[in-house]
């Protein structure tokens, strides 16, 4: 069994095995303990067990129990991929591109998606407005 000590990030996640695990907010910045079994993942704070989630085996993995967020948060932090790939194809095939790369081969990425997708969206679209020959080259060339 693997084990390992780390700190609830503020997007109330913690990373164990290049993968992701949701926490309630009252644990946001705390140091907890992760103990990974075949099946599970458990979670312990000051010796107390405080979460059990399923094993990811794949990495860039979510492990995400929606009621660990608050209500006006939760709608967001259970949209698929495919929700933000829709979203990113109103502004244009770049767009969408884009965002498809940044997800699929940078998973901290999508955490960043979720919690500001229209900024992200509109700051792309902007640029892609811009400069679309620049965004174009670099959306298919890297």
């Amino acid at each position: 069994m693997a084990r390992k000590e780390t700190k609830v990030h503020p997007d109330h996640r913690i990373v164990f095995d290049k993968s992701y695990y949701s926490l309630p907010t009252r644990y946001i910045g705390k140091k907890v303990w992760v103990r990974g079994g075949i099946k599970t993942v458990q979670i312990f704070l000051e010796g107390e067990l405080i979460k059990t989630h399923q094993r990811a085996y794949r990495p860039g993995s979510w492990r995400t129990d929606e009621s660990d967020y608050p209500p006006e948060q939760s709608r967001y932090i259970m949209r698929s991929v495919s929700h933000y790939q829709a979203e990113a194809l109103k502004y244009g095939e770049h767009v969408h591109h884009l965002i498809t790369k940044l997800m699929t081969e940078h998973a901290y990425m999508l955490a960043i998606i979720k919690r500001e997708p229209n900024i992200i969206m509109v700051a792309l679209y902007k640029h892609v407005s811009n400069d679309l020959e620049n965004i174009q080259d670099s959306c298919c060339t890297s």
